[in-house]
């Protein structure tokens, strides 16, 4: 009910009222002033229906809230079904290069699992002989500026089989201009 919080204060302001009245002019006897009376009552009932009012609109904010609330939720859930039917390798790291996000491609790629590899070092899983240029590759195109890049790399499983793969990379920055982290996916 859109009014419901100015039909509740009315209501509560005329049985205050009305139990004001009892007490006041029955059971203590004493004389009323029909006029000053009324004037308390209009000025009560109006206060109580702005308040009434003023929750109203806390409650529609309140309802907005929770739909868009629902809204990302069902946004969100959505995005992470995308993500983890890709069969590409799609991943976040933070500006040091350790796993943030996984989708679970992964684990075909790599042979790891995507709980083992979370907040480990992405330059781990890349083979040794390789990080170097990776790393190398990326602090230049930091240093340049340039936000996205592609590179290809050579990696081993956990199984020891060496592979090859191509590596999308977008650098993500902060408002300030400092490297947050990038998404990556891999592509075998």
């Amino acid at each position: 009910m859109k009014y419901r919080g100015r039909v509740l204060m009315t209501l509560i302001g005329i049985i205050f009222i009305l139990i004001w009245d009892i007490v006041y002019y029955i059971e203590m006897n004493l004389k009323m002033d029909v006029l000053l009376n009324i004037i308390f009552s209009c000025i009560l009932l109006i206060v109580l229906y702005w308040t009434g009012g003023y929750l109203d609109k806390k409650t529609e904010k309140i309802a907005s809230y929770k739909d868009s609330k629902d809204e990302m939720k069902m946004i969100n859930e959505e995005m992470q079904h995308v993500l983890q039917s890709i069969e590409e390798v799609v991943f976040h790291t933070d500006a040091k290069g350790c796993f943030q996000f996984l989708n679970r491609s992964w684990a075909d790629f790599s042979g790891y699992s995507v709980k083992e590899s979370l907040h480990k070092n992405a330059l781990h899983f890349i083979s040794l002989h390789e990080r170097h240029e990776v790393l190398r590759m990326i602090r230049q195109h930091i240093d340049q500026g340039k936000p996205k890049f592609k590179m290809d790399f050579s990696y081993q499983k956990r199984d020891g089989t060496q592979r090859w793969g191509e590596m999308n990379i977008k650098l993500s920055y902060d408002q300030a201009g400092r490297l947050v982290g990038p998404w990556e996916p891999f592509q075998t």
